[in-house]
């Protein structure tokens, strides 16, 4: 099997996602044909606003996460669950539980949280110059389906898709 891929890519970004495949996509131009990006934002909650509610927003996120991430505890998990998935059904709920817990410890969730929160690559992403396209759930519980909008705004030729949607996640 070879170590790498021969051409460039469609590089898929899901939430958080889409701000490291701009950052990819900069710095490694030949390596990316296109980018699909879903449920996207360029800034992070606190790098959009800065405000004592956004503080207060991003800092509750971040008690919960210390205190519940991994463990079975109906009210936490129903925090993030229906932040992400709030359309989902019992079992899609249930994977996602699985997945919060099996994807990472509290401590690298908690520090994940707190990066994503201020990350900013608008100016980045205004620079791009591969095909993209955009996708947002317009009632996305998660991230503003303004957010996606204003990515898409600031990256020449891009195409935005509004989804008929609450969920962040995509599902089946």
């Amino acid at each position: 099997m070879a170590d790498t891929i021969d051409g460039p890519v469609t590089l898929l970004g899901l939430s958080q996602g889409c701000a490291l495949s701009i950052a990819f996509a900069l710095r490694h131009p030949e390596k990316v044909e296109r980018l699909v990006l879903t449920g996207s934002y360029a800034q992070g909650m606190l790098a959009r606003n800065d405000s004592p509610n956004a503080r207060l927003e991003a800092d509750t996120l971040a008690n919960l996460v210390q205190l519940g991430w991994g463990k079975e505890v109906p009210a936490f998990n129903q925090v993030f669950t229906h932040l992400f998935v709030p359309s989902g059904t019992p079992e899609q709920h249930s994977w996602w539980r699985r997945l919060e817990k099996e994807s990472a410890s509290p401590e690298m969730a908690l520090r994940t949280l707190e990066v994503l929160h201020r990350i900013d690559v608008l100016a980045d992403a205004a620079k791009l110059d591969v095909p993209a396209l955009i996708f947002h759930a317009n009632q996305d519980a998660r991230i503003p389906f303004d957010e996606g909008r204003k990515l898409a705004a600031v990256i020449a030729d891009a195409q935005f898709v509004a989804l008929d949607s609450a969920n962040h996640i995509l599902l089946e």
